[in-house]
C-alpha cells in the first residue's frame, strides 16, 4: 500500500458517497477496509489472487460492489458466499456488517487460505471459510437448507447458479444474487429452474457502480425468496448442470 490511511480515506469515502454506501463507513470501518486493502496487494503481489488491484478499483469494484446489496441480508442471518473468489463480497460484508455469520465458500485453495488469514488478522470473528465445491459441500451434514442467505457475485449465470445456491436456503431465506448489466436477461434465462428449487423472484434492483474516475456500470440485484425445499436431487453435479442448465 503505498497510500497513507487518510489518502485512503478520502478516495474510500467520495466512492461510497457517489455509490450511496457512505452511512457504512466509520473508523474502525475504515482502518480495516484499509488493512483488507493492503493485505490483498501484498499478496497478489506474492500469488495471482484478482486482476483487480490498483488501490481505486479495489475500492470501487471490489468494495462498494460488494456491498450494493448489504441491505438484503436480514439482521443476525447466517450467509454462505458461493464462490467467494478472494473473498467478495464475504469480507467487506463481514467488515460492515458485524451482525452477520458468513461462510465463505470456493473451490481454490490459495483464496481460501487468503480468505482465512485475512479474517484472522483483521479480528473478523464473525467469518469461516471453506475449501469445497459447492455441490459437493451442500451434502455435509447439517449444511443443507441451513443459512438464513446464500450470495454469490461474479460467479456463474444464474440459471446455473439458482441449482447450486437454492439448496443451502432455509425455507423463508433468500438467495442475494449480485450480477451485472444483464441481470434481467439471466433472471428470465433462470426463473423456471429457480420455481423447481423452491423460490419466488422477491426483488429486482437495478445499480449503478461509479468508479473513482466517474465511470459507470450497470449492477443488478436479484433476491429470491425460498418458499419449499429444494428437492434432494438437486444440486446435479457440475457437468451436468452446465450441459443442461434447468
Amino acid at each position: 500500500m503505498t497510500l497513507s490511511l487518510n489518502e485512503f480515506e478520502a478516495i474510500l469515502k467520495e466512492n461510497f458517497r457517489k455509490n450511496s454506501l457512505a452511512e457504512l463507513l466509520s473508523e474502525e470501518v475504515t482502518q480495516k477496509l484499509y488493512s483488507l486493502c493492503d493485505l490483498l496487494q501484498k499478496a497478489n503481489a506474492q500469488t495471482n489472487l484478482t486482476a483487480i488491484d490498483k488501490t481505486e478499483d479495489i475500492i470501487a469494484k471490489h468494495f462498494a460492489d460488494s456491498l450494493l446489496a448489504y441491505s438484503h441480508y436480514n439482521k443476525g442471518a447466517s450467509v454462505i458466499d458461493i464462490g467467494c473468489g478472494a473473498g467478495f463480497p464475504s469480507l467487506p460484508l463481514a467488515i460492515v456488517r458485524s451482525d452477520l455469520k458468513i461462510c465463505a465458500l470456493d473451490s481454490t485453495g490459495k483464496k481460501i487460505d487468503f480468505v482465512k488469514s485475512t479474517a484472522k488478522a483483521l479480528g473478523l470473528d464473525n467469518i469461516s471459510a471453506v475449501c469445497a465445491r459447492a455441490e459437493e459441500y451442500v451434502a455435509t451434514p447439517g449444511v443443507r437448507e441451513s443459512f438464513d442467505h446464500a450470495t454469490a457475485r461474479a460467479v456463474s449465470r444464474l440459471n446455473l447458479l439458482s441449482e447450486l445456491a437454492m439448496p443451502f436456503v432455509k425455507i423463508g431465506g433468500s438467495f442475494v444474487a449480485l450480477k451485472a448489466k444483464d441481470g434481467d436477461t439471466e433472471l428470465k434465462e433462470a426463473e423456471k429452474g429457480i420455481k423447481l428449487f423452491g423460490g419466488e423472484i422477491d426483488t429486482f434492483e437495478k445499480r449503478t457502480l461509479i468508479e473513482d474516475s466517474g465511470l459507470e456500470s450497470q449492477r443488478a440485484v436479484i433476491v429470491i425468496k425460498k418458499f419449499s425445499p429444494t428437492p434432494e436431487k438437486f444440486p446435479r453435479a457440475y457437468a451436468k448442470i452446465a450441459k443442461k442448465p434447468m
